[in-house]
């Protein structure tokens, strides 16, 4: 992971004139700036994402986009179904 992220930080070309990031598009004001933040971005870029929660009702397998509408809907469901 060191490796590649010092082989982004050459890809950047950090120079004066280039201040933008290759992997976001943000732009900072020096290349030091720029440095720090490719590397703080390529490792959240290659971050694997966070496992989502178990969203589907074991009653009717219904899915939805939260836990919270989940719950409201097993307490409905859960009633109609006994």
């Amino acid at each position: 992971m060191a490796n590649h992220i010092k082989a982004c930080v050459k890809k950047a070309n950090l120079t004066p004139s280039n201040t933008t990031c290759p992997t976001c598009n943000k732009t900072f004001g020096g290349p030091g700036a720029l440095a720090n933040h490719v590397r703080a971005c390529v490792e959240k870029a290659n971050r694997p994402p966070p496992n989502p929660p178990n969203t589907t009702c074991p009653i009717c397998n219904k899915t939805f986009a939260s836990p919270g509408p989940l719950a409201n809907h097993m307490r409905a469901c859960g009633k109609i179904r006994k």
